[in-house]
């Protein structure tokens, strides 16, 4: 009888020993199930976190752009060519007295859309005032601006600057000539 005993013995340690391996695995592999479920997640995350990040740049760029756009485009207007060929010259500005004055002046050689040309007229204060010309020249032709009542200003010189029209607004180019003086005939 004892060889039974033995046996019973022996296959109640077996099957404890193997329940408990059992045990021992499905605990492993329930931590390794876990390790690759969280290794998934955290890709899953990664990738979730890269796609964020790329699209707060894209709306950084995107806000900065509506900022900065406006000034490049109006400073992109400022420099056109035109500016740098066009050259108008005051020939000479004779006080007619009364208060009146003539300004002749010319549009030398060089390409451009001229649109205008602005009057400038310097007091002995250095003080100024701007009169538009109202009309357009073409190279190498001469204009004659016959002025107002200018008495209680008394100009005593006078310059011509270009205007020109590449977009909206009519931009008016640096004065690149030296003022004439104005004279009594």
């Amino acid at each position: 009888m004892e060889p039974n005993w033995i046996f019973i013995y022996f296959s109640r340690v077996f099957i404890t020993t193997n329940l408990l391996s059992e045990k021992l695995i499905n605990k492993n592999i329930y931590k390794q199930n876990r390790f690759i479920a969280s290794m998934k997640k955290r890709g899953l995350s990664g990738i979730v976190t890269v796609i964020l990040i790329i699209l707060l740049v894209l709306v950084a760029i995107g806000i900065i752009w509506a900022a900065i756009r406006p000034p490049i485009q109006e400073t992109g207007d400022r420099l056109s060519g035109d500016c740098l060929t066009l050259n108008v010259e005051a020939l000479s500005c004779t006080n007619m007295g009364n208060g009146l004055y003539d300004v002749r002046f010319m549009r030398n050689a060089g390409a451009g859309s001229l649109t205008d040309v602005k009057i400038i007229f310097y007091n002995i204060d250095d003080e100024t005032t701007v009169v538009e010309y109202g009309s357009t020249l073409t190279e190498l032709q001469t204009g004659l601006y016959n002025s107002g009542d200018l008495s209680s200003f008394a100009p005593t010189q006078a310059n011509v600057v270009a205007v020109i029209q590449p977009g909206e607004t009519p931009i008016t180019c640096e004065i690149v000539n030296q003022p004439v003086s104005c004279l009594t005939p």
